[in-house]
């Protein structure tokens, strides 16, 4: 099209605090980003990655696609270990969490066979030992060992032998506490314990054991190929035991209990086939309904849309799908639990990463920061142009047309698309009402003055075209080039005042955030015809 763009931004050039327009060219045009804290997107590989405050955010959507400026509302992750699901903060009921036993580092445990006096094994009551193993009798509570002192936060791998089994169960723990698999009988198991604040010397326990346990094992290892660059060995496996149905009514597989306010939040976990291709999800208080995904192909099965709301199965790398739901109002994150949906054999599983609770209607990209034990807020983005005298956006005069091509994730809030003007002084701006109509609203000594509708505007995660045009008394909004004006106010007021700020994604007070992601944002100094419109 003949005409040109006064301003025209584009994701493609950007710096901390800083997002560049392709105009003007003199960087009169280009936006200042804040943004208090690190925060993630998807890059050109589709991987997850962190970048850090004040930098703009590009996401991709396809390999060797264009980006999109992401641009979220302030949210916290109430979950405070998003990726270590082996620690005992989560709940494990017939399932197990392991790392990646390939990676199992150097021997942690030189006595572990028990020669001499195994004189550095505290031995819990009943308990006698020989020259080269101990021995529990029906009377053991446990034994521990405080050498090595294992670091907190990692996954260990721990294997140990049984002979002489006659009665009871055992299994390794750590600080007195169950952690790994409850186990009878003669032979060599395995065990993947994460430790935990206060939780870092290794037990074994037994209730009514009586055998020899001998041949222990321990060895840090490293998580599974993850979805994100920052921690690309942090996911990791949700096994369910052997006979463990992902159909059983009751509490089996993982869970947070933790509770929250009360309110509506969004659940978002990362997941990729493992042995088996489906993970499953129950809610566990108000009707026990199941919801699927069939992780080969992210078709989603969904028993109870009251529970799970607007559920989405997003892939990105290396067959990894981001699943987000969104719950009616809870007060606790332990009203679902996660689990596969084939029957567990003990070895089978699939690949988790990246949980994440948080109160919103939609679920926002990850926040993780690479520690754990305390949540982690994200703070809202915010794109803002200081407008100076005679900038083309001043629209001091009558004639102007601004287009957006926009991805909206959440009408909630009534999200703000533009703001243009200073707090009580005559502005502009452009909402999205929860309904989805678009309202263009001008405003002086900050009471509105009038107020332009158009019908059908916005579905979410829907990417579409606006163009608002203005010609004296005439305003029109077109969406994907037809015209959907739905009523004209009086007159939409050029400003009277030179210098107004520009806000993209906010208010004027920085309220109303959108959600979403922006491919085009352009001003034009003339009304575009209905034919540039179509064209644009």
């Amino acid at each position: 099209m003949a005409t040109t763009p006064n301003l025209a931004m584009v994701p493609s050039g950007r710096k901390a605090t800083k997002l560049y327009s392709v105009l003007p060219t003199d960087g009169t045009g280009d936006f200042t980003v804040a943004r208090a804290s690190q925060a993630s997107e998807i890059n050109s590989d589709l991987k997850i990655q962190n970048v850090a405050n004040d930098v703009p955010r590009f996401n991709y959507d396809a390999i060797g696609g264009c980006p999109s400026l992401l641009t979220e509302p302030q949210s916290t992750n109430l979950i405070t270990y998003p990726v270590s699901f082996g620690n005992s903060y989560w709940t494990k009921s017939g399932a197990t969490i392991e790392g990646d036993a390939s990676t199992a580092g150097s021997e942690l445990l030189t006595n572990g066979t028990f020669t001499g006096s195994a004189s550095s094994w505290t031995l819990g009551a009943g308990v006698a030992y020989g020259t080269n193993n101990l021995t529990f009798t029906a009377a053991t509570s446990n034994t521990s060992n405080t050498t090595p002192s294992l670091t907190i936060n990692k996954m260990y791998l721990v294997t140990y032998e049984v002979t002489n089994y006659t009665s009871g169960t055992f299994w390794a723990n750590l600080g007195g506490t169950a952690s790994g698999a409850t186990n009878s009988g003669n032979g060599t198991f395995t065990d993947y314990i994460t430790t935990s604040v206060g939780t870092n010397i290794l037990y074994f326990s037994g209730s009514g054991f009586s055998g020899t346990l001998d041949n222990i094992s321990v060895k840090e290892v490293q998580g599974f190929s993850s979805p994100h660059v920052d921690y690309p060995t942090s996911a990791f496996k949700l096994v369910m035991n052997n006979g463990q149905s992902g159909s059983s009514a009751d509490a089996a597989g993982l869970r947070q209990l933790t509770d929250v306010p009360s309110a509506v939040y969004s659940f978002s976990v990362y997941a990729k086939a493992g042995e088996f291709s489906n993970i499953r999800f129950r809610e566990t208080i108000s009707t026990g309904a199941f919801l699927t995904v069939d992780l080969t192909d992210g078709t989603v099965t969904n028993g109870d849309t009251n529970q799970f709301i607007n559920v989405t199965a997003t892939l990105i790398a290396d067959g990894w799908y981001r699943i987000a739901f969104k719950t009616p109002t809870t007060t606790r994150i332990y009203k679902y639990s996660i689990r596969t949906s084939e029957t567990g054999d003990g070895t089978s599983g699939v690949y988790i990463f990246g949980a994440q609770f948080e109160q919103q209607s939609v679920a926002t990209s990850f926040m993780y920061n690479g520690t754990e034990g305390a949540t982690v807020t994200r703070i809202a983005d915010v794109q803002s142009i200081s407008a100076v005298n005679s900038t083309p956006w001043d629209f001091t005069s009558e004639d102007f047309s601004m287009m957006f091509d926009i991805n909206v994730k959440d009408l909630s809030v009534g999200p703000m698309i533009y703001g243009k003007g200073v707090v009580n002084v005559d502005g502009w701006y452009i909402q999205i009402e929860s309904s989805g109509r678009l309202a263009v609203h001008s405003s002086q000594t900050g009471a509105n003055q009038t107020t332009l509708t158009a019908t059908g505007a916005f579905v979410i995660n829907t990417q579409t075209k606006i163009v608002i045009t203005r010609s004296g008394a005439s305003v029109k909004i077109y969406k994907d080039g037809v015209d959907i004006t739905l009523t004209i106010g009086t007159h939409i007021n050029p400003d009277t005042a030179s210098i107004r700020n520009l806000y993209l994604g906010n208010y004027f007070t920085l309220g109303y955030p959108l959600n979403g992601e922006v491919d085009t944002f352009q001003i034009y100094t003339t009304e575009l015809t209905p034919t540039e419109v179509a064209n644009l």
